[in-house]
């Protein structure tokens, strides 16, 4: 049998890479936004929680190329404040389901929720 590594990097479609892709979002999350504090109080917030997705979209993608270059890729991070209010994401789209594919991640620390949506249409 082969090892999974080497058929995700040949894979086809996104199935083929998503377990591994699940995993290092879970990493690169948890590298940016362990110790991050949403704080409605910093006069800097917004740019401050822009960079923090900023970081986390451009690892990931970089990272997705890496593991498999037959794909384009669409990351997007969404930040908000941990304070017990809903948070409703809907997504459409419009794609070959035998190649293409999602996935979605959720992240929580003390004082924020992440949600990164994750977007591979083959080439």
């Amino acid at each position: 049998s082969s090892c999974p590594r080497a058929m995700a990097s040949s894979a086809l479609n996104f199935v083929g890479i998503k377990e591994e892709a699940n995993g290092f979002v879970r990493e690169i999350c948890e590298k940016h936004l362990k110790t991050a504090t949403y704080d409605p109080a910093n006069p800097k917030l917004a740019q401050v929680t822009t960079q923090w997705a900023d970081a986390i979209n451009e690892e990931i993608v970089a990272k997705l190329s890496a593991l498999n270059g037959n794909f384009k890729y669409i990351v997007s991070t969404s930040l908000v404040q941990k304070n017990g209010a809903g948070l409703n994401i809907a997504t459409r789209c419009f794609w070959d389901d035998q190649t293409d594919g999602s996935l979605f991640f959720r992240y929580e620390n003390k004082t924020l929720t992440a949600v990164v949506s994750v977007f591979g249409v083959a080439l």
